[in-house]
């Protein structure tokens, strides 16, 4: 089952609105940059290791200035998404990306590079982090998946910028002069794509207003029904949309019995008078919430959003669980990134060029699906997709651990890079709408810990090759993606349930 499935359906459904379509096309242009700076940062590698002066041991340890900068800016970021909105911290990332994208290509150094590479790897973390709630925003007000179409646009912007900066390179152009023209490019995108980003919910402009403090609040069905008793009662205001319906029950609510008998309550004696009530008479199951969290909070005087910021939030196991996942597989995906070419060279003697298919192969296949994974999730569901993609991953896997010659090892190359290209946006995804009022902080959660596993991947992999052959070493993702498919379960939503409605007493 989707998250999706978990809402109450009604039978007409809203025309997309035209500000969430520009949301989600800016959405595309902030993960295509991404992958743009990110793709012209990598294609300049060896020009920049040259200018510093370094050689490929010394590079290999300053490239841990990146990730444990990209793994600090992701921990920062979901927090401040949460706390600001992702329409201000993402534009503002991207804008911080791509100007220090430019100075590893001014780097004369072993010293200097370091700095450069911690800078930029502390604005590409809160780049993919912030980007990546947005999408999950953008994703829950399209009511279906969304997700992987965004992360195919940054593998997308990954070519791209291997095919110019191959260009520019073949025409002389020195790092620093090309990584300007992609920090200008950068901000221009930023620039004109931050006013579609969407609002916060709950907030001026939003889709989906509604305060806990307004006697018209109606949460969600409200937003998308009318006042023919049409209208979509969604689970954003059951799940607690705002932090300060969540610290407003969370303080006030003594008892299990008096947060029923109230929100039944004044659900009640209000539900004939709301616009985005089921039907005249019946309590709308979003206001219940909110008019139970304003009427214990004023009870207990907790004074709304600032009880909810006095809150720590403390990250679900739930999420952690998604992360250890997010983990296994993008391990095992950064094992094909550094592993592919180097098995067909080694292991099957492959020449050079033919080698260089297995990563080729991989990556188009991952873009392919990842392009058509979103109708699979909409039609199966997002722990389906993980199951069988994860599944299909440790097959592909196999076989090209177990291939005697490249051609089939190729194949199963392929078949692995389609299997894996689904997982890690269903797994994004999960961690954000487990808990929406908290999403930048979970998301960030997750993908810091994927990230640490991509990055550890090839040096994990490096090790077992001392004690085994590099295809019995691929035995190790093999498992994590068997796990990541066992585990799958956990994508099975879990629907707040809504409180009891008593009806409206008659005059």
């Amino acid at each position: 089952m989707s998250f999706f499935r978990t809402e109450i359906m009604c039978d007409t459904v809203p025309r997309m609105d035209r500000s969430l379509r520009a949301g989600r096309v800016a959405t595309f242009a902030f993960f295509g940059l991404n992958g743009f700076v990110m793709g012209m940062w990598v294609v300049h590698i060896p020009s920049v290791e040259h200018r510093a002066g370094i050689g490929a041991a010394a590079l290999g340890w300053l490239l841990l200035a990146l990730g444990a900068g990209a793994f600090a800016g992701m921990q920062v970021a979901g927090p401040l998404a949460d706390r600001y909105g992702a329409r201000t911290v993402v534009p503002l990332s991207a804008a911080l990306c791509s100007g220090t994208a430019v100075l590893p290509g001014l780097a004369t150094g072993a010293g200097v590079l370091a700095v450069a590479l911690l800078a930029l790897g502390v604005s590409n973390g809160l780049l993919d982090a912030s980007m990546n709630v947005h999408a999950v925003e953008v994703e829950h007000r399209y009511r279906r998946p969304v997700m992987s179409a965004f992360h195919a646009t940054y593998s997308i912007g990954g070519v791209l910028a291997s095919l110019v900066g191959a260009r520019t390179l073949s025409w002389g152009w020195s790092p620093a002069t090309t990584l300007a023209c992609v920090g200008v490019l950068g901000l221009a995108t930023a620039g004109l794509a931050a006013p579609a980003l969407l609002p916060r919910p709950g907030t001026a402009g939003s889709a989906e207003k509604g305060s806990a403090g307004s006697a018209g609040a109606t949460g969600s069905a409200s937003a998308v029904g009318t006042g023919t008793g049409t209208g979509r009662a969604t689970s954003d205001a059951a799940d607690g949309d705002s932090a300060a319906d969540r610290g407003a029950v969370s303080q006030g609510a003594t008892n299990a019995g008096a947060l029923g008998h109230d929100a039944a309550s004044a659900g009640a004696n209000s539900g004939a008078a709301r616009p985005g009530s089921a039907s005249p008479g019946t309590a709308n199951p979003a206001a219940v919430t909110l008019d139970a969290a304003n009427s214990l909070a004023a009870r207990a005087g907790s004074g709304g959003p600032a009880t909810a910021a006095r809150i720590k939030y403390r990250t679900p196991q739930r999420i952690w669980a998604l992360a250890a996942l997010a983990l296994m597989v993008m391990l095992s995906e950064g094992v094909a990134n550094d592993w592919s070419a180097l098995h067909l060279r080694t292991v099957l003697h492959a020449s050079p060029a033919t080698a260089a298919l297995a990563y080729g192969t991989f990556a188009a296949a991952m873009t392919t699906g990842r392009l058509l994974t979103d109708r699979v999730a909409g039609k199966l569901g997002a722990a389906a997709v993980l199951r069988y993609g994860a599944a299909t991953a440790a097959l592909g896997m196999t076989c090209a651990a177990l291939s005697p010659n490249a051609g089939l090892a190729i194949a199963g190359w392929g078949v692995f890079g389609l299997g894996l290209s689904g997982c890690v946006p269903q797994l994004f995804s999960a961690a954000g709408h487990t808990d929406r009022a908290n999403a930048g902080a979970n998301v960030s959660r997750v993908a810091g810990l994927g990230y640490l596993g991509m990055l550890a991947g090839p040096a994990v992999i490096g090790a077992l090759t001392r004690i085994m052959p590099l295809n019995a070493a691929f035995f190790l993702p093999i498992a994590f993606c068997a796990t990541a498919a066992a585990a799958s379960p956990l994508l099975t939503p879990h629907p707040t349930p809504t409180p009891e409605r008593t009806p409206a007493p008659t005059a």
